[in-house]
């Protein structure tokens, strides 16, 4: 990720940060949406899932710069996936809602550049999810 990139992630999400409960809801139903099967790895209620939703992303966007703890948390966060049996064709349809409750929320305010920028970030972080570690629990680098 460039600097131009991630002050673009900066600006769209403080953009949205004081709602931050309005744009998981939003992300969620359009996931619901394009992925209906999704629904299933999901309580019933959402509130519990709409706050991590939101904690994750501020802690992803504060820490675009710093890849040692980024890496860590969504290194977790791909464990904690795998273990709920998210597939890898389900992250597709994760990034596409990202970006249409950023589209939807911020209208044209979220350009194509920042949509590119979220896109770019999103694909490192949903790969870096997908690997998994060597058996014994080595990392690697």
């Amino acid at each position: 990720m460039n600097e131009e990139q991630i002050t673009r992630i900066r600006r769209s999400w403080a953009l949205v940060a004081s709602d931050r409960q309005t744009f998981a809801r939003v992300f969620y139903a359009e996931l619901f949406r394009l992925a209906p099967e999704t629904r299933a790895l999901f309580k019933p209620g959402m509130e519990q899932q709409i706050d991590k939703l939101s904690l994750t992303l501020a802690f992803i966007v504060d820490h675009l710069d710093q890849p040692d703890p980024l890496n860590a948390e969504v290194r977790k966060l791909g464990a904690l996936h795998r273990d709920l049996h998210v597939t890898p064709a389900q992250y597709g349809p994760a990034g596409q809602a990202l970006l249409a409750a950023f589209g939807e929320i911020l209208g044209p305010v979220f350009s194509a550049q920042d949509a590119r920028a979220w896109a770019a970030a999103y694909e490192l972080l949903a790969r870096e999810m997908q690997h998994e570690p060597p058996p014994g629990g080595a990392t690697g680098g």
